[in-house]
């Protein structure tokens, strides 16, 4: 520690330094809290996703306004996090959702669209045959 301290020509200059150590440990510090936060609230989005994946108006959108935060930081941090982009996970419980209706109940591609989700039954089914590689009526008669 001595060495160290006779390494400086002036107080001005230990002080600066002793500043700067200072000042990126708090930036470390503050780093590891919003990682925390941020690995939090996006815990708490997927959690909501998989409980909210009915609704309609699920989005991106929808979910920045529940949990005021930006969309575009949304969208990455839920990148990051899982791996995969939002509206693929969403697309993936949907389709997981209508596998099983479609498995267990005698109901429509159109009301089974609607049940989990979707609006549209042209795209329901599009985005069942681009997640599972089935059509729903072909997956219906093969499992």
């Amino acid at each position: 520690m001595n060495k160290e301290v006779n390494k400086f020509d002036a107080i001005d200059d230990m002080d600066h330094s002793l500043f700067q150590i200072l000042s990126n440990a708090a930036k470390i510090i503050q780093s590891t809290r919003e990682n925390k936060s941020n690995y939090t609230i996006i815990r708490e989005v997927r959690k909501y996703t998989e409980t909210h994946h009915t609704n309609p108006e699920l989005s991106l959108s929808h979910l920045s306004d529940e949990f005021n935060i930006n969309v575009k930081s949304l969208s990455r941090l839920f990148k990051e996090e899982f791996g995969e982009n939002f509206i693929d996970y969403l697309a993936k419980i949907r389709v997981e959702h209508a596998q099983k209706l479609l498995q267990q109940t005698n109901d429509s591609v159109y009301e089974i669209s609607e049940k989990v989700g979707y609006t549209n039954t042209n795209t329901f089914i599009r985005v069942f045959k681009r997640t599972s590689g089935f059509t729903p009526g072909d997956y219906r008669e093969k499992h």
